[in-house]
């Protein structure tokens, strides 16, 4: 049994799917089995799958009709060996030593069941943009922890992203993904597992480089992704209603609350009439008062089913422009603290 199985979903993918292979295929640690599964591709994908899968006995290839990435995914989950489960996007890159670090902290505690590390953005050359939590270049420990609703209040917030994690396979057991879900999908498969997590280990270290580019399936919000956040938020507190959980109650809030500060946000960037005819043809109001009366609110939820539309978008904009001030103010004093 390979350590890790590493599923690459694919759609048309042929630009940068050999670089993002051959980052997998170079690295140092070797124990690892690679699963490609062209989603219904009409360029090189299938190609470049089967030349790969071809080359070496642990790399396999599953060629779909195209059903969304959901599908593409759970197919490698049926297909995956490993102790350990990893997700790929076919047009990121892995660097040189990042299964090396993952195994690291694999033999640091041998019964952990989520390894978390961070990632550096690229752009379409592959050049370095940002990286995604500046502290770890600072850090060299790793941070175990055996309480998931501190590990994801500490390390994972609200970024849910399924690349930088090592899951153990039989923690995931039958959970799926969604057939249909293309945007926070990774969140919501997550959160049907992270109760079961028993041993986290965080790795401040890039395990990951995310290429940032317009292309990128993570590029922009719409219409039909606003629906999966609202899906997601609906799911999560029916999870909490419905069912015993180890996720306290402080969590869900967090991600649920996230998850209507984004619908409100993207309402605060269309007009007023478009805004409405959402509004009502996704029933958002009574959505937000389902959460809102099983315990899960803030204050802007509480106005939005309390105002009209074009009012509590005036109330929540102003509170976003004092946040971004306080954010801006926050930021200057850490970096004064951080240079004395």
């Amino acid at each position: 049994m390979p350590t890790v199985s590493i599923i690459i979903p694919a759609y048309n993918a042929s630009l940068y799917l050999r670089e993002c292979v051959d980052s997998v295929v170079n690295q140092d640690f070797k124990d690892w089995e690679l699963i490609l599964v062209d989603d219904g591709s009409t360029d090189e994908t299938v190609t470049i799958c089967r030349e790969y899968a071809s080359s070496a006995s642990n790399i396999s290839y599953h060629c779909q009709s195209n059903q969304g990435v959901s599908v593409a995914r759970n197919r490698g989950l049926e297909m995956a060996n490993g102790e350990f489960v990893m997700f790929i996007d076919a047009d990121d890159l892995l660097p040189a030593n990042s299964l090396t670090l993952f195994y690291k902290a694999y033999l640091v505690n041998k019964s952990v069941d989520l390894i978390r590390g961070e990632y550096d953005a690229v752009d379409g050359n592959g050049n370095w943009l940002f990286t995604s939590n500046k502290k770890v270049f600072d850090k060299t420990s790793l941070y175990c922890e055996d309480d998931i609703n501190k590990f994801i209040g500490r390390y994972i917030k609200t970024e849910y992203f399924l690349w930088l994690m090592w899951i153990r396979r039989s923690l995931i057991d039958k959970t799926r993904f969604i057939k249909g879900r293309t945007y926070m999908e990774d969140a919501e498969f997550l959160f049907s597992i992270f109760s079961n997590v028993r041993q986290s280990v965080y790795i401040p270290r890039v395990i990951y480089n995310y290429r940032k580019h317009e292309a990128a399936a993570s590029s922009s919000l719409n219409e039909k992704r606003l629906g999966d956040i609202v899906l997601l938020a609906t799911h999560l507190a029916a999870i909490w209603k419905h069912s015993m959980t180890a996720l306290s109650k402080d969590t869900v809030n967090y991600a649920i609350v996230n998850c209507w500060e984004m619908v409100f946000n993207y309402l605060l960037s269309i007009d007023s009439d478009s805004r409405f005819q959402i509004i009502e043809s996704c029933n958002l109001r009574n959505k937000v008062s389902d959460c809102i009366s099983i315990g899960f609110r803030s204050k802007d939820m509480i106005d939005f089913v309390k105002q009209d539309s074009d009012s509590f978008v005036m109330d929540f904009s102003q509170r976003q422009r004092r946040k971004a001030q306080w954010d801006r103010i926050r930021n200057v004093v850490s970096y004064i603290k951080s240079r004395f």
